[in-house]
């Protein structure tokens, strides 16, 4: 069991919406529906950086993508080209009093660039030793759909099935393009 640290007065990401996940119920065996956070990362407060940096080391996984959601954050906080336009999401199971995160408690994290005409899902990656939470990843798109009215990505091979499911169709253009338009 991880204990979670508390980071005060040091997080202060922007609350945008709750987002349906599920929580296991370990007496009855399966799992039902709760609700998480989803958050915007403070590109504003470098202290918001901390507070991510140990799932790095946590999270690390074969083809994983949490040192690329990391790097994507840390080009925000150097204000580096581009990255104004660039954008980390969070789930967390935590349900307030954000300014003081239990980092044990994020579930997702997102990397995403702002584009002219949609928004771009570099990286999504959940917990990979979160064995309470199930459909954190569908929470974050669900997130991301209540902010962005068009969204693209490249889907790893493997996962086509988990974009389709969360109702995002194929691109014509390149093999493993996924979008996702919301109906006006």
């Amino acid at each position: 069991m991880r204990i979670g640290r508390i980071t005060p007065n040091n997080f202060c990401a922007k609350y945008i919406s709750s987002q349906k996940a599920e929580i296991m119920d370990f007496a009855a065996n399966t799992y039902k529906p709760c609700e998480v956070s989803f958050l915007l990362l403070d590109k504003d407060n470098p202290k918001d950086l901390t507070a991510l940096r140990p799932k790095k080391e946590e999270w690390e996984i074969k083809d994983g993508y949490v040192d690329r959601i990391i790097n994507s954050a840390e080009c925000i906080f150097a204000k580096r080209p581009y990255s104004d336009k660039a954008r980390v999401y969070i789930i967390s199971s935590q349900s307030g009093n954000f300014e003081n995160l239990d980092e044990s408690k994020i579930l997702g994290l997102a990397a995403v660039r702002e584009r002219v005409f949609d928004m771009y899902l570099n990286y999504i990656q959940v917990d990979p030793n979160n064995h309470i939470y199930n459909k954190v990843g569908s929470a974050m798109l669900d997130g991301l759909k209540g902010e962005y009215d068009c969204i693209s990505l490249m889907s790893k091979a493997g996962v086509e099935g988990f974009y389709e499911a969360n109702d995002f169709y194929k691109g014509s253009v390149y093999e493993g393009q996924y979008c996702w338009k919301r109906l006006k």
